[in-house]
């Protein structure tokens, strides 16, 4: 995950920061409290020059869990979405789950991870998650989901 910082589409067009699957995707951490100032500039920043920003887990950041719709001017500046597949089946809290399942909703759900560190802890699990978003949501969002994690395996659009 990379930082959210005013220079980062100058750093990415130098090749100072790495991608998914050395392709167009760069997945971008989501800070936990307030979102930075002027993100949808840095995103816009980064989609000028052929990059795709995936925000890493922004349904655990306080600001998008009091205001989950302020999600949409930062994926119409051209972020994906990606949440975390433990905020789906309430391990991360109420409130986690909540974002997410809003953000679903709303359509700007793109992707479900495991963000796992190891084996013992926070580990790799991701079937709660979709199964959670499967009830909620039906079988369609599962497969678009799954679609787009091979279609940044593969460096194809979104």
């Amino acid at each position: 995950e990379i930082g959210i910082t005013a220079d980062l589409p100058g750093l990415a067009a130098s090749g100072g920061v790495l991608s998914l699957a050395e392709g167009r995707y760069m997945l971008i951490e989501v800070p936990m409290h307030t979102l930075p100032y002027g993100i949808e500039h840095v995103v816009a920043g980064l989609k000028s020059i052929g990059k795709v920003p995936v925000l890493a887990h922004p349904e655990r950041n306080r600001e998008l869990q009091s205001k989950p719709k302020r999600i949409l001017s930062i994926v119409r500046a051209g972020a994906l979405v990606q949440v975390t597949a433990s905020s789906l089946s309430g391990s991360f809290g109420r409130e986690a789950k909540r974002c997410t399942l809003e953000f679903a909703d709303l359509g700007a759900l793109d992707f479900v991870s495991s963000d796992g560190h190891s084996p013992e802890r926070r580990r790799p699990l991701v079937s709660q998650g979709i199964d959670e978003l499967e009830k909620s949501f039906g079988p369609e969002i599962v497969k678009k989901v799954t679609e787009n994690s091979f279609r940044v395996i593969e460096d194809a659009p979104i």
